[in-house]
């Protein structure tokens, strides 16, 4: 009985030894997959990039930093532009209100009293 308690007792020893190195393997191995997803996702990112650069610079978006310069250049001068117009409209309409205001109180000023 003694012999087979020993013979147990190494096969459990050699059990768990076995279930140490597998399971260190497969940590290494989830490591290695890990790492490889890492790299086939910033290739899919990469490529995904340039096909939709492609697409955006086919349909007339500019692309590049000199050309996206230029285009942030000209929305520039199209802001000022829109400002000064809105200005002079923000000035019409300041002019079109105090003449509102001084026809009505002309009007009042004419109209009799009950």
């Amino acid at each position: 009985m003694a012999q087979f308690s020993g013979r147990l007792a190494a096969s459990a020893r050699v059990s768990a030894a076995s279930l140490r190195a597998d399971q260190e393997n497969t940590r290494a191995e989830n490591r290695r997959l890990r790492e490889r997803v890492r790299l086939l996702e910033t290739r899919l990112s990469e490529v995904l990039g340039a096909e939709v650069a492609a697409e955006v610079t086919g349909q007339g978006v500019l692309a590049g930093e000199k050309a996206l310069q230029e285009q942030i250049g000209a929305l520039r001068a199209q802001v000022g532009e829109l400002t000064d117009a809105l200005r002079r409209k923000d000035e019409d309409l300041d002019g079109a209100r105090q003449a509102n205001r001084d026809l009505m109180a002309e009007l009042n000023r004419r109209m009799p009293r009950p």
